[in-house]
């Protein structure tokens, strides 16, 4: 996939208002588990509050009461469908044979006006399947019975060849009937989504700590054979099952292992059992100046650092800011500070006009915030 664009997960919500905008079809490749399937229904979703309208995914909500005041999300898993699902069983009509139009077609009387038809593992269809669908991308129309309904998008998602997820060759023409984006793994942005979601820091300090260790993205992190593997789904997993915090120890490491493979569930439980040493924040919002603090030459100081500054920006408000500022200037690392700031900065703006931060702002000018 050398010569297509490569954006994150989070940037593809204006990759999808592009598309809407035109009516174009439009294609996001990327391994599995990166985050494709899930940024098309947020955003789908979010299309619908756009609107107005209310949003219903086909097979999964209830009905809607009013088809012309809703935003349709039909899911097709391209892989387990045959060529009659796309083209329809025959039929004879006055001596001819006849083509049903598939129910599971997008259709305003039963899905209404406004959708998305999302084409989910386009490349591990079958050769007949991709072929069939091929004319609705062409064309929006199957046959002569059938035409896609004007304010629906087309949506294809699916894995590459390099990612051995037997994966079939979709045709060149239908290819140029796309817009292409390649979706690759993004630290901020998961880590991002994962404090939005209810995590409570330490996956995501930890992805954030390893990831400055050594430049790898340990997001995802398959190597040839590997059989369990990280990537944003199963690292999402696992940030729900610490969260959770229901059991520690050996069996806390054959969990996590299970999920994201040996290697990289030792060194998250290696992480996870430092962070457990750490100050809690009743401690630091106490006694920011004698609270519990890592050893500044640990070898494991960087990563309690980024637990403390994950934990101390979720917690932090207006009446704690000056305390957890206090606590947070003990780093002797002017830079890692600066990351607490910016996380506040991002998701906690109102504090950025508090003596705290003003102060830390006039003391490091060196470092732009």
């Amino acid at each position: 996939m050398t010569n297509l664009v490569s954006i994150t997960p989070s940037e593809m919500f204006t990759a999808l208002d592009y598309a809407w905008g035109k009516k174009e079809a439009i294609l996001f490749h990327g391994t599995s588990g990166v985050g494709k399937t899930w940024q098309i229904r947020a955003w789908a979703k979010h299309q619908a509050a756009k609107m107005g309208l209310d949003f219903y995914q086909v097979g999964v909500d209830e009905k809607p009461a009013d088809w012309e005041k809703t935003f349709a999300l039909i899911e097709y898993r391209v892989a387990l469908q045959d060529v009659l699902d796309i083209k329809g069983a025959p039929t004879i009509e006055d001596g001819n044979t006849v083509f049903k139009v598939p129910s599971s077609l997008p259709d305003i009387k039963k899905h209404g006006k406004f959708g998305m038809f999302f084409l989910d593992e386009l490349a591990q269809g079958a050769p007949s399947v991709t072929n069939g669908l091929s004319q609705i991308v062409y064309d929006r129309m199957m046959g002569e019975n059938y035409r896609l309904p004007d304010d629906w998008l087309i949506v294809a998602a699916g894995n590459r060849k390099e990612d051995h997820a037997n994966t079939s060759k979709v045709g060149a023409q239908m290819y140029n009937r796309f817009i292409h984006f390649e979706v690759t793994p993004d630290v901020k942005s998961w880590c991002d989504y994962q404090l939005g979601e209810g995590s409570d820091g330490r996956v995501p300090a930890f992805i954030r700590s390893v990831s400055n260790e050594d430049g790898s993205d340990h997001l995802h992190d398959y190597k040839k054979n590997d059989i369990a593997f990280s990537t944003p789904r199963m690292m999402s997993k696992v940030d729900e099952f610490v969260t959770e915090d229901f059991v520690r120890g050996d069996l806390r490491e054959k969990i996590v292992a299970s999920h994201i493979g040996v290697p990289l569930a030792r060194k998250l439980c290696v992480f996870l059992e430092l962070a457990d040493q750490l100050a809690t924040w009743s401690e630091i919002i106490k006694s920011p100046e004698t609270a519990r603090f890592p050893d500044q030459g640990s070898d494991q100081a960087i990563s309690a650092y980024y637990v403390l500054m994950g934990m101390c920006a979720k917690r932090v408000d207006e009446a704690t800011i000056d305390n957890a500022m206090t606590y947070i200037r003990r780093i002797h690392n002017v830079e890692l500070q600066s990351v607490f700031v910016l996380d506040l900065q991002i998701k906690k703006p109102e504090l950025m006009a508090t003596l705290a931060i003003s102060k830390w702002r006039t003391d490091n000018p060196e470092v732009a915030v």
